[in-house]
């Protein structure tokens, strides 16, 4: 039996154990609304695909090939506000993804003919957060960064796309965006030149609030009251460890399972080998599959969780420790079955 909880904050620690799939399994369309026709068909726009624009894989930033299928289905919000400071003029475009992952794209303009010839790459700092927290803790949040790749076309012009917090950011969220740096650097980071690099503080502001329904739902699902548990035997210390799955967030983008450890055992000096429950559940979950309307697939990504209960900084049993696994994203209401099973352990999630 599935319950739907609010999602707990936690403390991540990523530990890549293979490359991550761009794989969305299922579909739930939405119908374009129209707002994001001229990001298509307007003049400007016309030389450069959207894919090649702000997701294509280039010199430092990853390719995203999900985001371009969500703003397919019409999940996107215009939002066409332009800011400009010292060299610089900042147009953000708009923002997609889902729940989890809401993504900004920036267009950025160079106003200094000298600077854009050099330098094909922009590193932008910004932070996105609420208002209150934009106005009155804005240092105690960190930043994102999005690389901007020179265009193709314009020889001027930049463009870049990143993901920010969800907490912030999202459906019927008002977010404030504050641009506070931008790094010029030439591509390929050439060593033979000394000024590879140039540096520009900024303080730029954007505010929106996004309507509801412009980033695609995921999907909770709690199930810690079940008795679902997965048995790591460690043959050569004769002991077992135990694993309790937690809950599941089933998203575009990845889908990530939580499980917490039905016990910890501390050393002889009362604390707890965080090293080697890390590396056995490394090993671990790279036996865990994901059965999708009889489809199965594997893991593309494991880390270790844990709560510093005493915010002291020492892992000791008062802690919380647990694990979580990714798969790659599913849409929860267009499948029929989804099931994870590690060895004979079989449980039904759908």
């Amino acid at each position: 039996m599935e319950n739907n909880k609010v999602k707990k904050s936690k403390v991540w620690i990523k530990v890549v154990v293979a490359v991550v799939c761009v794989l969305v399994i299922g579909t739930t369309v939405m119908a374009a609304t129209g707002a994001f026709e001229k990001f298509f068909n307007g003049e400007e726009y016309k030389e450069e695909s959207l894919y090649e624009k702000y997701f294509e894989k280039g010199e430092l930033r990853e390719e995203d090939s999900i985001t371009p299928k969500l703003i397919e289905e019409g999940y996107y919000y215009e939002i066409g506000q332009t800011v400009e400071e010292d060299i610089f003029k900042i147009e953000l475009v708009g923002m997609s993804g889902d729940e989890d992952n809401p993504v900004l794209m920036f267009d950025i303009y160079v106003k200094d003919e000298e600077i854009a010839e050099k330098y094909d790459i922009l590193c932008i700092e910004f932070c996105a957060l609420g208002v209150e927290q934009y106005e009155n803790q804005k240092d105690t949040y960190g930043t994102h960064i999005v690389y901007a790749e020179k265009s193709e076309t314009v020889s001027n012009r930049y463009y870049g796309a990143g993901k920010c917090s969800p907490a912030w950011v999202g459906n019927g969220k008002t977010t404030v965006v504050g641009i506070e740096s931008i790094r010029a650097e030439i591509s390929g980071f050439k060593t033979d030149d000394e000024n590879r690099s140039e540096s520009f503080e900024l303080d730029m502001e954007f505010s929106f609030t996004a309507p509801e329904y412009c980033l695609k739902s995921t999907k909770y699902v709690y199930y810690a009251n079940n008795d679902y548990f997965f048995t790591d035997e460690i043959e050569d210390e004769d002991r077992v460890v135990k694993y309790k799955l937690e809950d599941v967030d089933f998203g575009s983008y990845s889908s990530k399972i939580d499980v917490n450890f039905v016990e910890q055992v501390a050393n002889d000096n009362g604390f707890v080998d965080v090293l080697t429950l890390h590396s056995e559940w490394e090993t671990f979950a790279a036996d865990i599959v994901l059965v999708v309307d009889g489809a199965e697939y594997n893991c593309t990504d494991c880390g270790f969780t844990y709560g510093d209960v005493n915010e002291d900084g020492l892992c000791t049993l008062e802690d919380n420790y647990g694990m979580w696994v990714e798969f790659p994203g599913i849409s929860y209401y267009g499948v029929q079955s989804i099931e994870i099973k590690c060895g004979d352990e079989v449980y039904t999630l759908k």
